[in-house]
């Protein structure tokens, strides 16, 4: 798994043809294997809650269901996922139950946009493109929240796996951040002299 940081995304996204563009700010900013994004449908499209129920997943052409009952899930959306889901509607909904199709109007296959697509505009943007597919948004959805502080919990409900061991294991690549450290040090800091501690809650006086 390579994933891109935040910056990175910004860029491609900038860079990106503009027909496929809702699709990378769903797949980047939701954390939906493609598969699970190729099979979606406006009917399992919640924009009041702001959410999408994944129930199925097209893979080789195949329409099923997921491998396991841990990827059917509700998925809480991003307000850049959300946007892109509303920049979708022009291109299909009314005319397809699917959410996503490519410009003939056919279903999305991972392997035709991650070589048409993806690599090209990495390529375009000046982005590595070593080792990289689109199943990476999916990583870079899992690194980014977590380097954001969102719970590893909701981060594992949200991309479906039945544990977080996985995320750990398979997916999760740091990507340093300029904060690194300063968590805890918020938390429980020290003043400058270095001989007490100095306490929030007790206004760091004796």
């Amino acid at each position: 798994k390579n994933p891109l940081s935040l910056d990175e995304i910004k860029i491609f996204l900038e860079t990106v043809p503009a027909y496929y563009k809702p699709l990378f700010m769903f797949l980047f900013f939701s954390g939906v294997r493609f598969g699970e994004a190729a099979a979606l449908k406006w009917k399992r499209v919640n924009f009041q809650k702001g959410e999408v129920f994944i129930r199925r997943t097209l893979v080789r052409g195949e329409y099923k269901d997921p491998k396991t009952k841990s990827s059917i899930r509700h998925v809480k959306l991003h307000p850049v996922a959300i946007e892109a889901l509303r920049l979708q509607k022009q291109h299909t909904f009314g005319k397809s139950e699917f959410v996503f199709l490519n410009q003939l109007g056919r279903n999305i296959h991972q392997h035709s946009v991650n070589i048409h697509v993806f690599k090209p505009t990495l390529e375009k943007a000046g982005i590595s493109e070593e080792k990289r597919s689109c199943k990476d948004t999916r990583s870079s959805y899992i690194t980014n929240s977590i380097d954001n502080s969102e719970r590893i919990g909701f981060v594992q409900n949200q991309v479906g796996h039945t544990n977080t061991k996985m995320i750990i294991e398979h997916y999760y690549k740091h990507i340093p951040a300029p904060q690194d450290g300063k968590g805890l040090e918020k938390a429980f800091p020290i003043n400058m002299d270095g001989e007490k501690i100095v306490m929030e809650q007790d206004g760091g006086s004796e």
